[in-house]
């Protein structure tokens, strides 16, 4: 059954072609069998969050989805440091440049939508204020952001 409505699609459709410059990957990590899990490979979203990111991969030729099975893949998941799943990765340029873990519902759906588009346009949206600041940051950093459903 589809995640999303045909209005929905449309809608998403014209947004991609008008918004989307270059091609952005999208590496998801999650289950993609029935079989019970493995320890530690838990996960209750997944069946959505595939669902909803190839319906979102089918509506741009710039989206280039990629689909990784935790447990039958896990040898190509080497450097990835994926820690929960189901584990989405924006990547462009041969960056992992933003990663998302837990199904982008809800609220969420528009902010993950709106990383997608700035990371192929090649920008993003903070000031320049901020983006100075950020210069600034000498060693790596590992910035994690936690959000709730409300």
């Amino acid at each position: 059954m589809p995640v999303l409505s045909d209005k929905d699609k449309e809608y998403l459709r014209d947004t991609f072609r008008k918004d989307l410059v270059n091609d952005v990957r999208v590496i998801l990590v999650s289950r993609l069998s029935d079989e019970p899990s493995a320890p530690g490979a838990e996960c209750h979203y997944c069946p959505q969050t595939n669902e909803l990111f190839q319906e979102v991969a089918s509506l741009s030729d710039k989206i280039k989805l990629e689909l990784y099975d935790a447990v039958a893949d896990k040898d190509k998941l080497q450097g990835l440091d994926v820690d929960d799943l189901p584990a989405i990765i924006f990547a462009r340029d041969g960056e992992r440049n933003i990663r998302f873990y837990g199904i982008p519902a809800g609220n969420e759906f528009p902010n993950v939508l709106e990383a997608l588009t700035h990371l192929s346009k090649g920008e993003n949206a903070l000031s320049p204020q901020a983006q100075e600041e950020v210069r600034k940051i000498d060693r790596d950093l590992h910035v994690r952001v936690f959000v709730t459903p409300t």
